[in-house]
């Protein structure tokens, strides 16, 4: 929960990402893995602040269906894009 709101002192450098203020949040997905009843998906996000600036994240969900047939996500992983020096 810290990364997403902030606020929790055992993390003080979780600011709380989805406070930011994106204006603009887009999914590009390069695969999604569709197995039973689980999917993954694997891409990129790019997220887009009042200012214009753009912040790109390596993304990856798995979701399955619970007993009620709702999907839920079990993995989320998020990392800034790896880029060449």
């Amino acid at each position: 929960m810290s990364y997403f709101v902030g606020g929790n002192p055992n993390f003080p450098g979780d600011k709380g990402f989805a406070l930011a203020g994106w204006e603009k949040c887009e999914v590009d997905n390069a695969a999604i893995n569709i197995s039973g009843d689980s999917t993954t998906s694997f891409g990129k996000v790019h997220f887009t602040n009042k200012n214009g600036e753009v912040t790109t994240v390596d993304k990856t969900w798995k979701f399955v269906k619970d007993n009620a047939g709702k999907l839920r996500i079990i993995v989320h992983h998020s990392s800034l894009e790896n880029k060449a020096k």
